[in-house]
């Protein structure tokens, strides 16, 4: 009934068919070979360039089927789902993340445990926090490798290079901004690498360094050029069943060049403690 009220036209024609009401066996693939859902409570403690000291933090994070363990049948196949929420903060959601493979193809390893990607996907990204206030749609390429480590043990790493067709990319001169556009941020085109290395054990990440930069020239606004980066260390200790314990650390910086006003460079850290619950 719930299908019926978002595609009324498809339910009308199960109706008329009488499929509505036939038995039928479940599609193959219904499941994917991998799934695991995190969540985290925790707090940040915030320096420099922010004006929150410090916040309550809930994350959610998603990952749905496994490039490395089985095939690519259709896009969106495989994909990973990331939201934060802060308090206090400007905006509830400081981080939204979502990512999904289009394509992908497997290449011989150096090893018979090891397995290689070469994928093409997309990505969308939103992320408000201290002097990083920006979002964006952005197409990746790179190379996914697993290399089991024995002992369940298993790094994961992924080397990337993003496009970003249209960003939005928050300026530091407001009022020269709405003066001048009608609002306070550029309509950007760049982009630039990511890596991501984890140490992986039953689908908990037990250690992650991951860290970006992405070059934008801007079409649209008052900046002229910006460069957003970031780093990400992170690692996990599992107590008892689903639940772990975890610490982490993060950088951001951005800097971002005006014809008509003086470059502004923003920049801040923050250090982040959290329970983590693994659903698999």
């Amino acid at each position: 009934m719930a299908a019926g009220l978002l595609n009324p036209v498809q339910g009308f024609n199960r109706l008329v068919t009488g499929e509505a009401w036939s038995d039928l066996p479940n599609p193959e693939g219904r499941f994917p070979g991998r799934f695991a859902l995190s969540v985290e409570l925790g707090g940040d403690l915030n320096r420099e360039d922010t004006p929150f000291s410090s916040q309550a933090v809930t994350a959610v994070a998603l990952r749905y089927g496994d490039p490395n363990e089985e095939p690519l049948q259709k896009p969106f196949d495989f994909f990973d789902l990331s939201l934060e929420a802060a308090a206090p903060a400007h905006e509830l959601m400081s981080h939204v993340w979502v990512r999904g493979l289009l394509a992908g193809r497997g290449l011989d390893g150096r090893g018979p445990l090891s397995r290689h990607v070469l994928g093409l996907g997309m990505r969308y990204e939103y992320l408000t926090a201290g002097p990083e206030i920006f979002a964006g749609e952005a197409f990746e390429g790179g190379v996914l490798s697993l290399l089991p480590l024995g002992g369940g043990l298993q790094a994961r790493t992924e080397a990337q290079a993003a496009f970003f067709p249209l960003a939005a990319v928050k300026t530091d001169y407001d009022a020269l901004s709405q003066a001048a556009v009608g609002r306070n941020y550029d309509f950007s085109t760049g982009g630039g690498p990511r890596l991501d290395a984890r140490l992986r054990r039953d689908d908990l990440d037990l250690l992650r360094v991951a860290c970006s930069a992405i070059w934008f020239a801007t079409w649209n606004g008052i900046a002229s050029s910006a460069r957003v980066q970031w780093a990400l260390l992170e690692a996990r200790w599992p107590v008892a069943g689903p639940l772990s314990l975890g610490a982490g650390w993060s950088w951001y910086d951005r800097v971002s060049t005006y014809p008509r006003a003086a470059a502004a460079v923003r920049a801040y850290s923050q250090g982040r403690l959290f329970a983590s619950f693994l659903y698999r």
